[in-house]
């Protein structure tokens, strides 16, 4: 990594506030470990991801580097919601309706990003939005691991299983619903994606309720659990189990029978 390359603006929250190609993104500074890439969601910015996961609290004992960058395209969800950027996926409108095809490339651009970075291995988080980037780049990229809130997808053109993965979602989530139906940005429902899933890499499954409100999919080859989803009932477009009072604020209430964070972290950890 040189000067040129990433340039260090000041620490915020114990992380360091960097630029890279003229975009902000926070990073917890190491190099050569496990790093967790985290995409923050449409309207929102890289800090705010941070502070919705709390992540990076913890990254550092666990052995894993924390990165998480903002997008480039500007949007406010609401006026009541501090303005944000949303992803360029390709394909995919904005939340707005809007094209995202007048964005930079994501794809690339996050593939740069890592490679400055240089891992030893790489796990990519997101939510909403940046869920369905994250869905892409776990196809796009070496990556490990793949946990998504509120966003999971299935790339269309892809026979290349997955790496492990780890999802959640709420099944009063009005934003991303769960039984899809929101135009060609968010068309296709979870239970088909699950399908799909299953469908293309000759997947077993497996369904059990963990808590009074929360429901577990396990799906893969026999021995080899690759997917776990996680249906929180009566959950929102929320992080489950996230204190932030800012994400809250935005998106409502959330359970108090999940931490995916720290089911994340779990995930990970084991991959």
């Amino acid at each position: 990594m040189t000067s040129a390359r990433f340039e260090k603006v000041r620490t915020v929250d114990t992380l360091g506030e960097y630029t890279f190609r003229d975009r902000r993104f926070l990073w917890s500074g190491e190099r050569g470990v496990p790093l967790v890439l985290e995409l923050h969601g449409s309207g929102l910015d890289g800090l705010a991801q941070l502070r919705t996961s709390g992540l990076y609290r913890t990254a550092s004992r666990r052995g894993f580097a924390v990165a998480a960058p903002d997008a480039a395209i500007p949007l406010r969800l609401s006026p009541d919601v501090p303005a944000g950027f949303a992803w360029n996926v390709p394909g995919v409108p904005l939340v707005d309706g809007s094209p995202s095809d007048h964005g930079p490339d994501d794809v690339a651009f996050l593939g740069e990003l890592v490679t400055a970075i240089a891992p030893s291995k790489l796990y990519v988080a997101g939510f909403s939005g940046g869920a369905r980037l994250a869905s892409l780049l776990a196809f796009e990229l070496d990556v490990w691991g793949l946990a998504t809130v509120a966003g999971l997808r299935l790339p269309a053109v892809t026979t290349r299983p997955p790496p492990a993965t780890i999802a959640f979602h709420g099944d009063r989530d009005l934003i991303n619903p769960i039984g899809g139906g929101a135009g060609p940005r968010w068309a296709e429902g979870v239970e088909a994606t699950l399908a799909a899933f299953a469908t293309r890499f000759g997947w077993g499954r497996g369904d059990q309720r963990v808590s009074p409100h929360v429901h577990r999919t396990v799906m893969g080859a026999p021995h080899d659990a690759r997917f776990v989803q996680y249906v929180i009932e009566g959950g929102l477009h929320v992080w489950p189990g996230t204190h932030d009072p800012e994400h809250l604020r935005a998106f409502g209430p959330t359970t108090d029978e999940l931490d995916a964070s720290e089911v994340i972290w779990d995930y990970f950890t084991k991959q």
